[in-house]
């Protein structure tokens, strides 16, 4: 029978709460860190990686680029400017006068 080696790398991590130190297999480790559940220490301490992952800090720094670059895009565009609109000439209300005449009868 071929004899095969089974490597497994090791990661060691410190309890928290006491002085004791255990490891754990790198995979263990790995998801540990990317799904932020909780794992027990032997001494049966909770523990846990509340942080973000490295992939996911670099997601959110990448978002934040995109968002970044659109809102210069858009501060650079050209600003169409518009001509001011005149005010419109407002006409007199039809009004008669005391010599029951209109202002446009007055004016001749």
């Amino acid at each position: 029978m071929a004899e095969q080696a089974l490597v497994t790398q090791w990661v060691v991590i410190g309890c928290g709460t006491c002085p004791t130190v255990f490891a754990i297999p790198k995979e263990t480790d790995v998801a540990l860190r990317g799904n932020h559940r909780t794992f027990y220490a032997p001494c049966g301490h909770s523990l846990s990686y509340p942080g973000r992952t490295d992939a996911q800090k670099a997601e959110a720094l990448q978002a934040e680029v995109h968002s970044l670059e659109r809102k210069l895009r858009a501060a650079e565009k050209p600003k169409k400017t518009t001509a001011k609109k005149k005010p419109k000439k407002r006409k007199r209300p039809f009004s008669l006068l005391g010599s029951g005449r209109s202002e446009v009868c007055l004016k001749r």
